[in-house]
């Protein structure tokens, strides 16, 4: 195979390039551009394996930042437990404190049926609005029966469960008297809705009964077309909330008017 001239002479100053001996210039030249052309890419390669480093570099820096903030907060949600476990210790310990320094036994009774009585008295007296306010009112007597309550006597727990359980009773109390007063409200509107259909029902009838009455007067018009007309009426008991409650069975028949045509 022939080859250009000037590969020939290339390969022929390469070799002696090689061996030491004289090349020319071109020679030289071109050898010099091939290796800057080739220290070019080298620098593009070294540029972009830079870029994707600190890519990695990078993404390496946000795992560590996640996986650390992750720890971060397991760590906190540890802590808030242990603050809540050593809180209720410390209430546990007030406690145990206060009911220490009150006394012993006796005098613990002695105080006991001190505070009992106290709180009674005022809720008797309407002391206190409503019960929430005997159980979060802050006042000081029972604020010592619930520092006390793990050495009060059943008796004592029982009083105050048993206000508790009022709490309870006077909100459902409040509920019910609030669903009455709504279900009186319906039923007056419903009474006034169905007054104004009787009126109309009776309207009605007189109409249909003029109608009846003028076909059979005038067999020659349209009308004498029917035969008979059937007026059925029904009647729907409807109390009325404005009387009062000891008349159980007192109602207003509404009748409410079908009209049937029978050619």
């Amino acid at each position: 195979m022939n080859l250009p001239e000037e590969i020939e002479d290339y390969i022929k100053e390469s070799i002696d390039h090689c061996l030491g001996l004289p090349v020319s210039e071109q020679t030289l030249e071109l050898k010099l551009r091939a290796s800057e052309e080739a220290r070019r890419e080298l620098q593009d390669q070294c540029l972009l394996l830079q870029s994707r480093l600190k890519e990695k570099d990078d993404q390496i820096e946000l795992a560590r930042a996640d996986e650390k903030a992750k720890q971060a907060e397991a760590r906190a949600r540890h802590l808030e437990e242990e603050v809540l476990r050593l809180s209720d210790e410390l209430r546990s310990y007030k406690r145990k404190l206060a009911a220490h320094e009150d006394g012993g036994p006796a005098e613990r009774r002695v105080m006991e049926e001190t505070l009992l009585e106290s709180v009674l008295e005022m809720v008797n007296n309407g002391g206190f609005v409503s019960t929430n306010s005997f159980l979060d009112g802050g006042n000081e007597s029972c604020q010592k029966l619930l520092n006390m309550w793990n050495f009060l006597r059943p008796a004592t727990q029982k009083v105050l469960s048993l206000v508790a359980e009022a709490k309870k009773l006077e909100k459902d109390r409040e509920h019910l008297r609030t669903n009455l007063s709504k279900a009186e409200e319906e039923a007056k509107m419903l009474f006034n809705e169905n007054n104004i259909l009787n009126d109309e029902n009776q309207r009605l009838l007189r109409h249909y009964r003029r109608v009846v009455g003028s076909g059979v007067k005038s067999p020659g018009t349209a009308s004498a077309k029917i035969h008979s007309v059937e007026i059925l009426t029904t009647y729907v008991s409807i109390s009325d909330p404005n009387r009062d409650s000891d008349y159980e069975d007192s109602a207003n028949d509404l009748g409410v008017v079908h009209i049937r045509i029978v050619h």
